[in-house]
């Protein structure tokens, strides 16, 4: 004899007996003599809870919690579910306390091991880190928890503890704002002290490159200093040549000296009647050539001083070469 079972939409039918190896999941099918069929009821429990737990410091605090627990949908799943069920009944008050002392253990041990802080601060991460302690030992019934919520923190204390966690957050967001502000000030003052070295270092380029420019007009000048001493050198190499090297071709010249005054210190200042027949003796003129002493072939001595431009002052001296 047999009968034919059907489950209901979130059910499944467990069935056991003979020509069945351990426990048979089917949502329909005949069940024969001997057999065993039990519907197992997959609808997903709320479970509410409030944990009481102490923190790693040793502060106490409640959390209340609600879960919504239910057996996965897979035949490794379903056969542990079974053999929980077995001894309860999904709906019944001691499943709900069942679930509620694995919920409860697992939720004591988390916050064991977390600081206040990051329990009230970081209630988004505390129930990450709840699913990940409760979901492990939840499978080893054959259930899973699709939510998980957490309530508001309660302080038994009279709400000491939400104000000193309070006062410690102020003085976290103080001391944050205390070192923003030393930040900013230690960068403005490393940008001041870049900007004076940016104003010292162009300074001294700048000083530097009017000192080049300096030396460089110096080097100029005393290369014309030097070009101006080698030409005056060779004027009085070649001024005895072009006299003829005769004191009658040097009187001759001294003649065509017209004499025009005396100055304080007795050198005689003269004009010289052809400009032209100076300027071919001396290519220098004799306005840049400065005072020349010149000794004449008989040791007579004669001086040609400076008198202005186009002048000379022509003094003899006494005394031989």
């Amino acid at each position: 004899m047999a009968w034919y079972c059907v489950a209901g939409p979130s059910e499944y039918l467990a069935v056991t007996g003979p020509f069945i190896n351990g426990t048979k999941f089917i949502k329909k099918g005949w069940v024969f003599i001997g057999q065993h069929c039990v519907p197992v009821d997959l609808t997903p429990q709320i479970i509410d809870i409030e944990i009481q737990a102490v923190s790693e410091e040793k502060l106490y605090f409640s959390l209340p919690m609600v879960f919504t627990i239910g057996p996965e949908n897979d035949s490794d799943s379903l056969m542990k579910f079974a053999e929980l069920m077995s001894a309860y009944d999904i709906s019944s008050e001691e499943f709900r306390n069942f679930i509620r002392g694995v919920l409860e253990g697992q939720a004591r041990a988390l916050a064991a091991s977390m600081k206040m802080d990051d329990i009230v601060s970081g209630i988004n991460v505390f129930h990450s880190h709840v699913e990940s302690f409760i979901l492990p030992e939840l499978k080893k019934y054959g259930l899973f928890a699709y939510t998980c919520n957490v309530k508001q923190l309660i302080d038994p204390r009279d709400g000491e503890l939400l104000l000193a966690h309070k006062s410690r957050m102020d003085f976290v967001k103080l001391k944050s704002e205390l070192e923003i502000e030393q930040e900013r000030k230690v960068r403005e003052t490393e940008f001041q002290i870049y900007q004076t070295l940016g104003t010292v270092a162009a300074s001294f380029f700048t000083r530097q490159k009017e000192s080049d420019g300096e030396l460089y007009a110096k080097d100029n000048e005393a290369r014309g200093l030097k070009t101006l001493a080698e030409g005056h050198g060779t004027f009085i190499r070649v001024l005895p040549n072009e006299l003829g090297n005769t004191y009658a071709f040097l009187s001759d010249y001294l003649m065509r000296i017209n004499p025009k005054t005396v100055s304080e210190n007795g050198a005689r200042d003269a004009v010289a009647e052809n400009g032209a027949y100076l300027m071919r003796i001396n290519p220098i003129t004799v306005a840049e050539t400065g005072a020349r002493t010149v000794v004449v072939e008989n040791g007579a001595r004669a001086t040609i001083a400076e008198a202005g431009e186009g002048s000379v002052a022509i003094t003899p001296e006494d005394g031989g070469a």
